[in-house]
């Protein structure tokens, strides 16, 4: 079974709608062909013709309309949690991590990384704290930085 469109939202907690779900981490969500396990034990495939998903987004697809809908969750993920205790140590956090071009998962009050014991150690003599945590990254809470390298010039 190949789910292709997005169809809907998922309807808000406590509703009495029946949706198979599945849990998917940030990067599983940017790709368009995946092919998974459902929450309840069916192997099933999503083929996107473009973008990618959202935590709530709702699937259908092929087989005429008969295919359940499936909704998006996230997965539970490690992360370095990095919640500095003052803007200035936000911003410096924020600058020294873009600097080195690292995904990064941005709130109000703190900013996630993959594990990265150089960026740990550089955070710790600023003075800023980092945790490790699992953590579920939906798309309403944290922004995605891009990391990686785009051409520019360091100053």
């Amino acid at each position: 079974m190949i789910y292709t469109t997005v169809v809907g939202r998922a309807p808000a907690a406590g509703s009495d709608t029946p949706f198979e779900a599945v849990s998917l981490t940030w990067e599983e969500r940017q790709r368009r062909v995946l092919r998974l396990v459902t929450s309840s034990g069916r192997e099933v495939g999503i083929r996107l013709s473009n973008g990618g998903l959202k935590v709530g987004d709702v699937l259908g697809g092929e087989a005429g309309g008969k295919l359940p809908p499936l909704v998006v969750t996230a997965a539970p993920e490690p992360f370095m949690v990095i919640a500095p205790p003052t803007r200035q140590a936000f911003a410096a956090a924020a600058h020294f991590i873009g600097n080195r071009h690292i995904q990064a998962w941005i709130s109000e009050s703190e900013i996630l990384v993959r594990e990265d014991g150089a960026l740990a150690k550089a955070l710790a003599a600023l003075g800023i704290e980092v945790r490790m945590e699992t953590r579920q990254i939906d798309d309403e809470t944290y922004i995605a930085s891009g990391g990686g390298h785009t051409p520019h010039v360091h100053h």
